[in-house]
């Protein structure tokens, strides 16, 4: 018997980006860079990290920092 799995996945807004940034900084770690692949909707840190971060954004958001590469 075969049977199909379905997932459903939602969200769209709402990311608390903070948590990632705040667990770098608690770890010290000090990343070549961060890749965060997002609709952009949520929210940042208010302060930019010392190290570079790359927003992979499906959606038209935009980002307070970092290079943003728009995924369609």
């Amino acid at each position: 018997e075969s049977r199909a799995l379905r997932a459903e996945i939602s969200g769209v807004g709402g990311t608390d980006f903070r948590s990632v940034f705040d667990w770098v900084a608690k770890e010290q770690l000090n990343p070549d860079l961060l890749v965060y692949f997002t609709d952009a909707e949520g929210q940042f840190p208010e302060r930019e990290p010392t190290y570079p971060v790359a927003w992979l954004v499906k959606g038209k958001a935009r980002t307070p920092f970092g290079i943003r590469i728009q995924l369609n």
